[in-house]
């Protein structure tokens, strides 16, 4: 399917959309991306594919704060 999404990114702009290192070699485009996407941990490689992994998976302990609603306005703004 990650061949496929990018033989149709390349039909669909043309490889001189790329940098020149790319416009011939879209499966090493591929992998480059999927590299990087990794390295940010954004994504999981298995054999077979990727697991995409919720950008907030990444850090541990998270607390999520949200502000108190004001009791009159909208939110905790204001509006006239």
């Amino acid at each position: 399917m990650l061949e496929q999404m990018i033989t149709e990114l390349y039909e669909e702009f043309g490889p001189s959309s790329f940098t020149n290192k790319w416009q011939g070699d879209p499966g090493g485009l591929l992998a480059e991306a999927l590299s990087l996407l990794a390295d940010l941990r954004l994504v999981h490689l298995v054999p077979g594919g990727i697991l995409v992994c919720p950008a907030a998976a990444r850090y541990r302990n998270i607390t999520a704060v949200l502000p108190r609603p004001a009791y009159e306005g909208q939110f905790a703004l204001d509006f006239p």
